[in-house]
């Protein structure tokens, strides 16, 4: 019988296209264990966190699809700790330890241009930190997507990050909502519970 092929976002649809791979693949999403990632929402934005390494080259190694740079200027912009989860001397952490990696921070920053899926997001929302990043990956696949969506353009990701991070930097109950809306939001749509039955009908139906 033919093998089953599915990819993880409809992006990998066009990229696997682009490949020169004529079947059609199915389209299953991520899941994430909610309980997993589960904390207390963070009270306010005090420290920044950005849960990959600070350089990753794109499918074609032409260009740093995670722009990192744009974290690390928010963070001096802001006067504000950031905490990485990867560290910068190249080694690379186990994801096992991601669970205990977002009660540091109180957001989390996906600065790529392009994600296939984005499970920062998915897990700080969980963790009942806030997401902030441009509408990529996950976010593609919902009208009203939580945490701050903020534009792609580099230079409108840092002045409109920058300005509404101070608002809730300001707005303490405000950055708690939206810390709540997200995590209530990943309990209904990025468990596990609520994806598997993509899954099991790609695994039982050819």
């Amino acid at each position: 019988s033919q093998s089953r092929y599915a990819v993880a976002s409809p992006s990998l649809i066009e990229y696997s296209k682009k490949l020169g791979i004529t079947r059609e693949p199915k389209l299953v999403r991520n899941g994430i264990v909610f309980d997993r990632f589960y904390h207390p929402i963070s009270t306010k934005l005090s420290t920044l966190g950005y849960a990959g390494s600070l350089n990753h080259l794109s499918f074609d190694n032409t260009d740093d699809c995670k722009r990192s740079h744009l974290v690390k200027e928010i963070s001096e912009k802001l006067n504000l700790p950031l905490v990485i989860a990867q560290p910068q001397d190249g080694t690379i952490k186990s994801y096992l330890r991601m669970p205990n990696y977002y009660p540091l921070v109180d957001c989390v920053m996906v600065t790529s241009n392009y994600e296939s899926c984005g499970l920062p997001l998915m897990e700080a929302a969980a963790s009942g930190r806030l997401p902030i990043s441009s509408k990529v990956g996950i976010l593609n696949e919902f009208d009203n997507p939580p945490g701050l969506i903020l534009p792609m353009n580099e230079e409108e990701f840092v002045s409109e990050g920058v300005e509404k991070m101070k608002e809730l930097i300001n707005n303490p109950t405000r950055f708690r909502q939206m810390c709540q809306g997200a995590q209530d939001f990943a309990r209904e749509h990025y468990d596990w519970k609520s994806v598997i039955g993509m899954w099991v009908d790609l695994l039982t139906n050819p």
